[in-house]
């Protein structure tokens, strides 16, 4: 019983972490990479094109991990379980693409 309450959420976070870091090193190039080539414009094509490619990245990597090496799931059942999430993960990011903005705003309000 130990084993098995004990074993899986500690893979499921290095999965998890494993994922958090490569996307966040991704989206990060990203967001700079396209903050020079926009001269520091467009905040939201660098917020969503930086946020949705790097969760692409993330939802791959943690759920095969997982997935496949955790749970022993079949591909097809694993590649169904990335588009539903991935699909879940491009709406947020879209929603969330105001609240930067919001962000943005209030930090240059009280920054100062």
């Amino acid at each position: 019983a130990y084993e098995s309450v004990f074993t899986l959420p500690g893979f499921l976070i290095s999965a998890s972490m494993l994922a958090y870091l490569v996307a966040q090193l991704i989206d990060v190039r990203i967001f700079h990479y396209l903050k020079k080539i926009t001269n520091g414009k467009k905040l939201w094509l660098r917020n969503n094109v930086s946020t949705m490619f790097s969760q692409l990245i993330d939802t791959i990597i943690v759920n095969s991990i997982f997935l496949y090496f955790g749970l022993n799931l079949s591909w097809d059942i694993i590649l169904k379980i990335i588009i539903a999430s991935y699909i879940f993960k491009i709406i947020i990011a879209a929603i969330d693409t105001p609240l930067v903005y919001l962000g943005v705003h209030f930090t240059k309000k009280f920054g100062k």
